[in-house]
């Protein structure tokens, strides 16, 4: 297997989510999490539209539809003063919905959990 680095080309139709977020102005896609967009991904509120309600069993998936080698992540935040990003996350690896297991430290057995 080589590991020549390369940049991945993902299509919208490869991200999903939990759920999307959506305005009278503004849907905030799945796919809209990738760096390269101007709004960004937001998951559905809860009744009353409040953040600090939202559910954190929120997730957003990448199917790279090939075995891959990540070497990192990087997420960002809204892009307007609202002030939203991320501040906890979790890594799930598999080859399919149902192998999904959590990224391990080898050096502890503990699951990885960025904060």
């Amino acid at each position: 297997m080589s590991c020549e680095p390369k940049v991945l080309q993902i299509t919208n139709n490869q991200i999903t989510a939990s759920s999307y977020h959506t305005t009278d102005s503004n849907e905030f896609n799945p796919w809209k999490a990738q760096l390269s967009e101007e709004l960004y991904w937001r998951p559905s509120l809860v009744a009353g539209g409040v953040l600090e309600n939202m559910p954190q069993d929120q997730w957003i998936q990448v199917d790279f539809e090939e075995t891959v080698i990540m070497t990192g992540i990087q997420t960002q935040g809204s892009n307007n003063s609202a002030e939203r990003w991320t501040t906890n996350l979790q890594v799930q690896v598999g080859d399919s919905l149902t192998t999904l297991t959590n990224i391990i430290n080898p050096e502890d057995s503990d699951e990885v959990r960025f904060k």
